[in-house]
């Protein structure tokens, strides 16, 4: 595109439409599926909405595709089409027309219409006139109340086909039409001819404008209450409607205000019940529908068996109306048996409720229009057997999870199903699925295991016998997606201690930032060109936080569960908005299925990659923009420990996080490194936890943030940082300097266990274990929090250092106070005497640490303390660790200590 208004300078966009889900602007992309491929192209403008402007526009002066060279010989083009697509009640005089032009001399046997699966050509009643490179098609002779698909094609001399599909039908006017608006009211009541009155102007005699229906008799809906302008038909109860999009029937009148109606904004599980007088017949039926950005949805179709006046009346599932994407236009969907390939006919006669019960959700990013149902008279088919009404997942439907179930339902008909004789098979071999009896014929269900490729086809048929021994059979398949972690980035084990590694950037008051994914990574970004307020780091034992103390949200709130202040925060100073915060972590996972879930305001992203810093991981759940609420899911074909990093940010107003895993089974909600897991997960397993006293650390705002910066040049901190630490806000507890383990049993979502930080440097090979990491000996070896390597008057910190990383296998110096003198220590050995470090620091760091508690965040006090103080140290000294305080199991340096975390940003275990 050329900007007219700026000389035809190129405007800075750039537009890359992957296969794969891409971050929006605001939400999630659904369908991941690209919107520009081939064939015809149009330009759309959106607008950001933005309450002070009133109006906007936009002039496209041309517009330049491009593409690969055109190719020797270009497919026939298919023009004037009829009639339009999705037309309904058409007379049966219409005739389907179409031109075929090519580049080269057409053949008029190569010409043919394929309509509801026959296929006519000029041989038996296609009509085809022209010579040339051009051809007029005719075909007529439709027949009154069908729903037609017909395809047009058209082949060239080379064998290059062009093909387009039309949907219309030839129902009667008069045919018996129930609006989807028009269910039942006051506990079962209902009008059989309803007349249409006007919006707006109350309840009128034999219509349903403004009834009122009774929630869990007439109607059921997941809300409450009504919505206004959602509701403005039957504006006393909840179910949501609107003006319809479809083409306008004669009944119907705008300029009176007599409008018709869909129903829209549904959840799973919402139904409709309506009550009418049939004529004994035998009926299809059609439910008249528009899916907009969803692949498919369905509705089933069921007959009340119970009093329609009560409470959740008994009902039999008759079949289902299995839709599939229109955009906004709308179309007729059989009712079928539940792999959607063959049409069932009702028998209905007298007094006879129906309910309409929804099984696919609107996506939040979608919609489902639903307009009305109508029954067309047929013949009678005969003898119907005991067919499958339902299965799930749906024929051609693309599922996204990790714990897919097979599931089908059969239902009795004129004869019933030998539940004996059930067999459910899965890609050419039989299952072992769970067969059981049902009042109205069986229930099949089969936990779909082993899960075969992500994008791979699944393919099932369910087969028995009925009453009569007629052997009945019907196949469907459905693609399955998911996403699934690279076992190339998973280790053997990179530490023990607990917690995750925080990191926060705030910029200044009043910056208004945008409320984007975009900006909270261009904030975390190193070299970032956003001006930093404060630019802290922490240990969290889990990601519960808040921008203000007792500001409760989400599902984990106090007392059980109490939130932390985001680090760094301070009302009074900083302010609370315009942050951003970075989690890294690595999550000891066994193989399987997993759910994690998220909430935030604003948005987040938790990606995985190939360390816990790692900016281009794999995507495995983000919300870009407002306020999120969101599991998701994926699989571990490896069990190890795998780096995460989640992002979320806060542009203002109210700001909380929370990350948790699910149980798959249970559905309960437990937060990652809980403690208390353990205890109540089933396990038997307590995973290790340190509570010691509430820390966190503070860093000076850098131009280039460096994530291993050395604190060695001394400098003060700003004063508001300096006000901020000397309050000793308890923000974070420390859980082993960010590099402890969560364990998460595969599918179970509990008995979480944190393997922490951001440690990138110096990374040894995958698998590997150095034996610091084991006997707890490894100085700073876990990207504990920063220290100063080297703070003159307070002891040689070398064991938080650089020095750290390149001694042998942990083997370091410490020093445990001035004048204490050093002593070398191996860090393979767990027989390490403690006495033998600590001599010099009973006196000098136990006392430094109690009556200092800054000396537990800076690192003051040496290094054998730390934050625990020499009494402290001894009564650990049966532990497998060599010294508390650290990374990895030696918590040498960052734990207890701090100070010695600046190792551990630059070794990852």
């Amino acid at each position: 595109m050329l900007d007219k208004d700026a000389n035809g300078a190129v405007p800075c966009w750039t537009v890359v439409d992957t296969p794969q889900a891409d971050i929006l602007e605001d939400g999630t992309d659904s369908p991941a599926a690209p919107y520009i491929t081939t064939g015809y192209f149009t330009l759309y403008c959106y607008q950001q909405y933005n309450a002070a402007i009133a109006e906007y526009w936009v002039v496209y002066d041309n517009a330049i595709v491009l593409a690969p060279p055109a190719a020797e010989n270009v497919a026939p083009v298919l023009t004037e089409v009829q009639p339009a697509d999705f037309a309904a009640f058409l007379p049966v005089s219409t005739q389907i027309g179409f031109q075929v032009t090519d580049d080269k001399d057409l053949v008029n046997e190569k010409i043919q219409v394929v309509l509801n699966g026959e296929a006519f050509t000029t041989a038996n009643g296609l009509t085809v006139t022209g010579t040339g490179t051009t051809r007029t098609v005719r075909l007529g002779g439709l027949k009154a109340n069908v729903d037609y698909t017909a395809e047009l094609r058209a082949e060239d001399a080379e064998g290059l086909v062009t093909s387009r599909t039309l949907h219309f039908d030839t129902f009667a006017s008069s045919s018996f039409v129930v609006e989807i608006e028009d269910y039942n009211f006051d506990g079962g009541a209902y009008f059989n001819l309803p007349v249409r009155t006007a919006e707006g102007w109350g309840q009128a005699d034999n219509s349903y404008v403004d009834r009122v229906g009774i929630e869990g008799t007439d109607f059921h809906d997941t809300r409450t209450a009504p919505a206004g302008a959602n509701t403005p038909y039957r504006t006393f109860d909840p179910v949501r409607m609107a003006r319809t999009r479809d083409q306008q029937r004669p009944q119907f009148n705008a300029d009176n205000y007599v409008y018709d109606y869909d129903v829209g904004d549904i959840a799973a599980g919402e139904w409709l019940q309506y009550t009418r007088q049939f004529t004994a017949g035998n009926y299809e039926v059609y439910l008249r529908q528009a899916l907009a950005n969803m692949l498919s949805g369905e509705s089933v179709l069921e007959r009340v068996t119970g009093d329609p006046g009560t409470p959740d009346a008994p009902a039999q599932a008759l079949g289902s109306f299995l839709g599939e994407r229109t955009g906004f236009q709308y179309r007729n969907f059989a009712l079928t048996d539940g792999t959607g390939q063959n049409k069932v006919v009702l028998r209905l006669e007298g007094l006879t409720t129906l309910r309409l019960r929804q099984v696919t959700p609107d996506p939040g990013d979608g919609a489902r229009l639903q307009n009305y149902l109508i029954f067309i008279p047929v013949a009678d088919p005969g003898k119907q057997r005991a067919t499958i009404s339902a299965v799930s997942p749906a024929n051609g439907a693309e599922v996204h999870g990790v714990a897919p179930q097979v599931t089908a339902a059969i239902q009795n008909r004129d004869t019933s199903v030998q539940v004996a004789t059930v067999v459910l098979a899965v890609n050419g071999a039989p299952v072992g699925a769970t067969v059981t009896s049902t009042a109205e014929g069986a229930a099949v269900a089969w936990a779909l295991s082993p899960l075969p490729a992500s994008g791979s086809t699944v393919t099932c048929r369910l087969a028995f016998r009925d009453s009569e021994d007629v052997e009945l059979a019907t196949e469907w398949s459905f693609k399955l997606v998911y996403t699934a972690l690279d076992p190339a980035n998973r280790r053997s084990g990179p530490g023990q201690d607990r917690g995750f590694a925080v990191r926060v950037v705030q910029a200044p008051p009043g910056s208004n930032l945008a409320n984007s994914l975009d900006r909270a990574e261009a904030q975390l970004a190193p070299n970032s060109t956003i001006p930093k307020e404060v630019d802290v780091e922490a240990v969290a034992d889990v990601i519960n936080q808040t921008q203000s103390a007792g500001a409760g949200a989400g599902y984990f709130q106090a007392p059980e569960y109490p939130e932390t202040v985001v680090p760094g925060l301070e009302e009074g100073l900083s302010g609370t908005d315009d942050f951003a915060v970075e989690i890294g972590a690595w999550l000891d996972l066994a193989a399987g299925s997993y759910r994690f879930g998220v909430v935030t305001d604003d948005g987040y992203k938790v990606t995985s990659g190939t360390h816990p810093k790692d900016t281009g991981g794999t995507v495995v759940g983000f919300h870009n923009g407002g306020p999120a609420n969101e599991t998701f899911d994926f699989i571990v074909l490896q069990g190890g420990f795998y780096p995460f990093r989640m992002v979320w940010y806060e542009r203002g107003g109210s700001a909380h996080a929370e990350w948790f895993a699910v149980n798959l089974t249970t559905g309960q909600r437990v937060l990652i490194n809980d403690p208390a897991v353990a205890r109540r997960d089933g396990h038997g397993r307590r995973p290790p936890f340190f509570g010691w006293p509430p820390f966190f650390r503070f860093h000076r705002p850098r131009t280039s943030h460096d994530f291993c910066p050395d604190h060695a040049d001394g400098q003060r901190q700003p004063a508001h940082l300096r006000r901020q630490r000397a309050m000793r806000r308890p923000a974070l507890r420390g859980g082993g300097g960010g590099d402890g383990a969560v364990h998460l049993p595969a599918g179970e979502g509990s008995g979480v266990r944190v393997v922490g930080g951001f440690g990138s440097c110096a990374c040894p090979a995958a698998g590997a274990q150095l034996p610091g990491a084991v006997s707890g000996a490894l100085p700073g070896s876990g990207g504990g929090l920063r220290g100063r390597a080297h703070r003159p008057g307070r002891g040689d910190s070398a064991v938080g250092g650089r020095e750290a990383s390149t001694t042998a296998l942990g083997a370091g110096r410490f020093s445990a106070g001035p004048g204490a003198g050093t002593t070398e220590v191996e860090g393979a050995s767990e027989t390490t005497s403690r006495r033998a470090v600590l001599p010099g620091a009973r006196a000098e760091i136990g006392r430094g640490n109690r009556d200092d508690p800054r000396g537990a965040r800076d690192g003051r006090g040496g290094d054998g303390g730390g934050g625990a103080g020499a009494e402290e140290l001894e009564a650990r000294s049966a532990g497998p660790v060599a010294l508390p305080g650290g990374a990895a199991d030696s918590r040498a340096a960052a734990g207890h200590h701090p100070g010695g975390g600046a190792a551990g940003r630059r070794s990852c275990l």
